[in-house]
């Protein structure tokens, strides 16, 4: 699934690595050039959404629980927050009374979750949580 921001297509992916190298990544591409713009690599494979603002914010998490903002233009990651369980929900985004929230659901499961014999993940909780933050000006 590709997200656009400004011209920007958005992906998360996972490639099967060596051990040592990343097994995944958040990558934006220019959709014009097909050419990435930039990426951040993950030791886990990534199966959380992701969702791009209008505000230059990309939004995506990790399945070790780690709900992460970057910088659209540059990839920079600006926040972390862990959840207490692993991400594999579709981030959403709002505005109420001015402000824009971002919610995003929790709790580890899927195929690569429960059989992959990831040492990683084993310690993840279950969890099944909503988590909404406020996105500050």
């Amino acid at each position: 699934m590709a997200h656009a921001w400004a011209g920007t297509a958005l992906f998360g992916r996972t490639e099967l690595k060596s051990a040592g190298q990343p097994r995944g990544y958040l990558k934006a591409i220019d959709p014009l050039t097909g050419k990435a713009k930039w990426e951040a690599p993950s030791d886990i494979p990534r199966f959380s959404g992701v969702l791009s603002t209008a505000g230059g914010l990309v939004f995506s998490g990790q399945l070790t629980g780690e709900f992460e903002a970057f910088d659209a233009d540059t990839g920079k990651k600006l926040w972390q927050f862990q959840t207490g369980s692993g991400i594999e929900g579709q981030p959403v985004t709002w505005e109420q009374d001015g402000v824009q929230y971002v919610a995003v659901s929790v709790g580890i499961g899927g195929v690569y979750s429960l059989f992959s014999g990831d040492p990683r993940l084993a310690s993840v909780p279950a969890g099944g949580s909503l988590w909404v933050f406020a996105v500050s000006q």
